[in-house]
């Protein structure tokens, strides 16, 4: 008969009696009772990062979809404290530093050994860090309670750079990852869906009621607009156009072993439509465009001709909006009222169809032009958002008011070296299912940015900043992959220096007639 270890009896036994323990301290500690369960959660997810970084990483996108769900129950547990929403909006960030924490242990222990790139995303991710601490400071945030939930919901996530290369080291991981977490957000569209025909439950609506989300200006009006297990409509659109494209274009990636797609179409296609589903009933229009540059950029972002040309349609697209925002400003109206007539009186419609709120971007780009005020060195002091003529609803003309020219002008440059260097890191992969993979992941990056400038910034969204560092560390893994089949082994090298070369045959030239090549 089998006999258990006594360290594995003792591990039984010391998490039953840890759990019987949490259990009667949330039942009888007072509070909200999910809030004090998330404080031992915190506890908890800590622990398993420590201990399984790489299963981390999974739970960690799991985690991003549903937490909004278990905010929104505490106001089922009674009265919800700013220090219970600590507790669950810090599992996340808890989670990923215990992952981050854990790889930089086992570095230092000798573990683990991080090759050149390794050590370069490293560097990366902390100046992302870094960038967002400075911005936050400089923007008022002077204390480091202040700093630390900035840096928490935001720079963090930039670790995903550096974690996914390390703890992931095999073709099948880039293919296991996307359709995890492909997989993990299918019911978040689905929920969306059921929200927008069922409206929200009576939970949801008590949640709002309480003032603790944005969202509450979906009570206010008929239009309602569902944001399924996220915290805001934003995120559901655009988180369903990502993988809307991702989900479409897998089906045309092939595997490792060259036979099969990532996912076969009998799948990818009704993923594809789920997500798309999910952007229609969020009516977001912004999930349209981010879907539709995200399948654009898979397919461009494999070759330099139409990568060049994907960017060239971008920049003049921009130039065009700026340059005639009063003239479509003034065409808006009309051109709304047309559509109106069109699709009929339908609530559902009119939403989907709605054009008048790009006025608000429009307006913005209408300053960029005739406002000399908005070109200042170093932008306006905080004061200035309550000037009107200032009015901004994208990110570069509110990059330009809050911070001006010089650092506005700076971060371009940056950002302009930084998307060359990633193209020719895509361009230089030669595996055309890893060259794919890559693109996809480029695109998503890319498309988020797009969506800033045209609809409002989205890239601080969670979990949308999330899941475009997720797509970063996966493209730099497909880099580490490609640079490591481009190096021969050891042993190629040691076979290739001890087998004798095949010996050269003579070839004699046929006779006319003949047509025979003889060897001898």
């Amino acid at each position: 008969m089998n006999q258990q270890s006594p360290l594995t009896i003792l591990f039984v036994v010391v998490t039953l009696l840890a759990g019987l323990l949490v259990t009667l301290s949330v039942l009888t500690g007072g509070g909200n009772e999910i809030g004090h369960l998330c404080k031992f959660m915190l506890v908890a997810v800590a622990v398993f990062g420590l201990i399984n970084p790489r299963n981390g990483i999974y739970l960690l996108l799991f985690i991003c979809a549903y937490i909004d769900t278990l905010k929104r129950l505490m106001v089922v547990s009674g009265r919800v404290s700013q220090l219970d929403l600590y507790y669950v909006l810090g599992i996340p960030p808890t989670l990923l530093s215990a992952c981050a924490a854990s790889v930089i242990i086992s570095i230092a222990v000798g573990k683990l050994e991080l090759r050149g790139r390794q050590w370069t995303l490293l560097f990366v991710a902390a100046g992302f860090m870094g960038i967002n601490a400075g911005m936050s400071y400089v923007g008022g945030n002077r204390s480091l309670g202040g700093l630390l939930p900035v840096v928490a919901n935001g720079g963090l996530y930039a670790l995903l750079l550096f974690l996914i290369p390390v703890l992931f080291q095999e073709r099948e991981d880039i293919e296991r990852l996307i359709k995890r977490t492909i997989w993990i957000f299918v019911p978040v569209a689905i929920y969306g869906v059921f929200q927008k025909i069922f409206g929200y439950q009576q939970f949801e609506i008590d949640y709002l009621l309480t003032g603790i989300s944005i969202e509450i200006k979906q009570l206010v009006g008929d239009d309602l607009r569902p944001f399924s297990t996220l915290n805001s409509n934003t995120a559901l659109t655009t988180v369903c156009g990502f993988l809307a494209a991702v989900s479409f274009t897998a089906m045309f990636i092939r595997r490792s072993d060259q036979r099969r797609p990532l996912i076969i179409p009998a799948l990818a296609l009704p993923l594809s439509v789920i997500f798309f589903a999910g952007i229609v009933a969020s009516t977001g229009r912004s999930g349209f465009a981010v879907g539709f540059f995200t399948l654009l950029g898979c397919w461009c972002f494999k070759s330099r001709k139409a990568t060049l040309s994907m960017y060239v349609g971008i920049v003049t697209l921009f130039i065009f909006l700026v340059v005639f925002s009063r003239q479509l400003i003034d065409m808006i109206g009309p051109l709304q009222l047309q559509i109106n007539s069109v699709v009929g009186d339908g609530r559902f419609a009119e939403q989907l169809t709605r054009i008048g709120t790009y006025t608000d971007r429009l307006a913005g780009y209408y300053n960029l032009m005739s406002n000399p005020a908005i070109w200042t060195l170093f932008g306006h002091d905080n004061d200035a958002w309550q000037d009107n003529s200032l009015y901004s609803h994208d990110v570069l003309t509110g990059a330009l008011v809050k911070h001006g020219v010089v650092p506005v002008f700076l971060i371009s440059l940056m950002a302009a070296f930084c998307l060359l260097q990633l193209h020719r890191t895509i361009l230089r992969i030669t595996d055309r299912s890893l060259l794919a993979i890559a693109a996809a992941m480029t695109a998503i990056m890319l498309s988020s940015l797009l969506a800033s400038l045209l609809f409002g910034s989205v890239m601080g969204v969670f979990p949308i900043n999330v899941l475009i560092f997720t797509a970063g560390g996966i493209l730099m893994l497909a880099r580490q992959l490609h640079d490591q089949q481009s190096v021969p082994s050891a042993e190629e090298l040691f076979v290739s220096e001890t087998v004798p070369p095949d010996p050269v045959r003579k070839v004699r030239i046929p006779f006319r007639r003949s047509g025979k090549i003889e060897s001898v």
